[in-house]
Parts: C-alpha cells; structure tokens; sequence
C-alpha cells in the first residue's frame, strides 16, 4: 500500500490563507486608511479656499478709487493622492455663488446724512431723499466625500465667515470694513455668478463706479445720529462683536447706546436681517 502525502495540499491551503489576508488588509487599508487620508486632503482644501476667499474680499473692499479690474484664482475642488490598489472616490467639487443680488430688498443705505459742502448737499441732502443701494453676497459650499459637514464660506457687507448651519454658529474669518473711525465705507455688491467645478476658476472684480472723493458728512437733525442699514445674514450678536472698537467709548465713533448696534426684520428676505448702526460724527 502506498503512503498518502499531504505536502502539496499544505503549500496550497498555506497559499490561499496568504492571499485571504492580503485581501482582508487591502480591505481594511481602502474602509479606514484611504478616508482619513482623503479627509485630511479636503480639510487642508477648506483652509486653501478659505484664504483664496479672503483674497477675493480684499479685492472687493478696496476696490474704491481703483478702475482696474481685479482677478482672483479660487480652487473650487480637490483631487485626492493617488493609489497603487486602492480606490479613490471622485474628486471633491465646490459651487461659488451670487446670492440676492437681484432682490432690491437686500441693499444699504444712510439715514440722516447732509454733506458739508453744497454741491454734494444736493445729493446727500439729509435724508429728504434716502439713498439707497442694492448689494448682495457671494457663498462657497464645498462638496466633500469624507469631510463631513463642513462650513458654507460667505461674504458679505465687508465681513468673510464660515457658516456652520448644522450647528447654527458663525465664525469671522475678517474684520468688518464698514465702520473705521470717523469713515464710513460702502461697497455695492452686484452682478450674476454661479460656478461648479472640482477644478480652478478666476474670478474678474471689476468697478462700475469707483471714486477716491471723500464726501464729509453730518446729522442732519442735530437730535438724530447718522445711521447705517445695511441688509444681512449675520446676528445681532455677532455685528456687536465685530463693531466693539468702533463704540465712542473704546474712540471709535458708534453711539454708546446699548442699542446703538441692533438689527430689524427685514419682510420679504428670508434669512435677512437689517443691520442698524447709529453713528454721532462730530461737526
């Protein structure tokens, strides 16, 4: 009788054991490994277009007495490492967009402004007939894979911040621009845009009516402040933070009036408010 050998069928068992635990690392690498990998792509994403957006800001901001166009490059998306064995997802894409711009609602303006000089006087001529101006905003919403609920970034009336409306919270990204001392600066934000991309897109901010005259202002009604309306999304609670300096008594020039920074209903806007700020220029 012939002996039974078994070697052969131990290599083979021994062979197929091998390559079952190769699978199962591959597939422990591709389930934990490659999406914290990737999270960490889109999360270092979100600070690049966070300060691409900032740049876009100071575009706008300072745009007065400037007639050159300004272009600003935002990376909308992201595309992820790429892999040997492993699978990536597709690449992460963002959306950049105009918002309100086309409601007349949505706007800024001076109550109770008189100009010093009387040529000027005619137009800014106390508030006998208000001025005001349409504006808008711009909001990034990133479309990530891995990370989760990520912010909306927005611009608005000056101010860039994050969004974080599953935690109904705002984070200032910039300073206010609208209030500095004894000057009070307005940027107009109109226009039509909407992009979608996992790529780059630039972006030209160009002035349609940019002047570097200073116009010299007073209260009209010596009783009355000079005051700002500006439409927004941001609190009440927020614009008080980032107005704190411009209060008289810290020197800037905002009245001292606990309800000197406040905002209103503003009906037919969902979402808005109107930002109300006194201001007691000297005369």
């Amino acid at each position: 009788m012939e002996s039974w050998d078994d070697r052969g069928q131990s290599i083979q068992v021994g062979a197929v054991l091998v390559f079952a635990a190769l699978i199962l690392l591959l597939s422990l690498y591709q389930a934990t490994v490659v999406p914290q990998q990737n999270e960490q792509t889109e999360f270092d994403h979100s600070q690049r277009v966070q300060g691409e957006l900032l740049d876009l800001r100071n575009a706008v901001t300072s745009i007065f007495g400037d007639a050159a166009w300004r272009s600003v490059s935002v990376t909308l998306g992201t595309t992820y490492p790429p892999r040997f064995l492993a699978v990536n997802p597709p690449p992460a894409s963002g959306q950049l967009r105009t918002v309100a711009t086309a409601d007349g609602n949505v706007a800024f303006g001076l109550d109770n402004a008189e100009a010093l000089d009387d040529e000027t006087a005619d137009f800014w001529d106390g508030g006998t007939s208000p001025r005001e101006y349409s504006t808008g905003g711009i909001v990034y919403r990133p479309r990530y894979n891995e990370y989760g609920q990520p912010p909306s970034t927005v611009y608005e009336n000056s101010v860039l911040y994050d969004n974080f409306s599953f935690e109904g919270t705002t984070v200032a990204r910039s300073e206010q621009g609208l209030v500095d001392g004894d000057r009070i600066s307005l940027v107009s934000l109109n226009g039509s845009l909407q992009r979608s991309s996992s790529g780059t897109t630039s972006l030209d901010v160009r002035p349609v009516s940019a002047s570097s005259t200073t116009v010299s202002v007073r209260n009209a009604s010596p009783g009355s402040p000079v005051t700002l309306r500006v439409a927004t999304q941001l609190s009440e609670a927020k614009w008080k933070e980032l107005l704190a300096g411009q209060r008289a008594d810290e020197g800037g020039n905002i009245s001292t009036d606990p309800d000197a920074v406040r905002t209103e209903p503003l009906a037919g806007v969902p979402g808005y408010e109107t930002l109300v700020v006194e201001l007691v220029p000297g005369t």
